[in-house]
């Protein structure tokens, strides 16, 4: 199954908001969405209408840098573009990561999850959705 494909992008979980730093090569990008099989990143809109990525792109040997902490990626994939007021957001799925990595991003985003649960910081949908991936 391809990693961008339809059945696998919605039994992904919750996306939460949370600001982080997304390397690859020598670019940083602004990183708005955590959820457990990827994340989202914001790329400004360019002015000859071109696109950072494309759907499916695979880049390899990236990392993120949230609340203190490095997590590293063997591989990621390109999987879907949406628009919001950061510009364009590239929906990151994760395609390769080594075990102890891996551990790491999973307690990082239940930390995140965890911060929004408590703070009632989710809008009406988001508590819907989560109520219904934690059943």
């Amino acid at each position: 199954m391809s990693p961008c494909s339809f059945e696998l992008e919605h039994r992904s979980s919750l996306r939460v908001p949370s600001l982080f730093s997304f390397h690859h090569k020598n670019e940083v990008l602004k990183g708005i969405n955590l959820g457990l099989g990827g994340f989202g990143v914001a790329y400004p809109i360019a002015d000859d209408g071109t696109f950072h990525f494309y759907r499916g792109q695979l880049l390899k040997n990236c990392y993120i840098q949230v609340e203190g902490e490095t997590i590293y990626f063997s591989k990621v994939n390109v999987c879907w573009l949406d628009l919001s007021d950061d510009g364009l957001v590239y929906g990151i799925k994760i395609s390769s990561i080594i075990a102890p990595e891996k551990e790491k991003y999973q307690a990082m985003y239940e930390k995140v999850l965890t911060h929004y649960r408590e703070n009632g910081v989710l809008s009406l949908a988001e508590r819907e959705a989560l109520n219904n991936f934690s059943s």
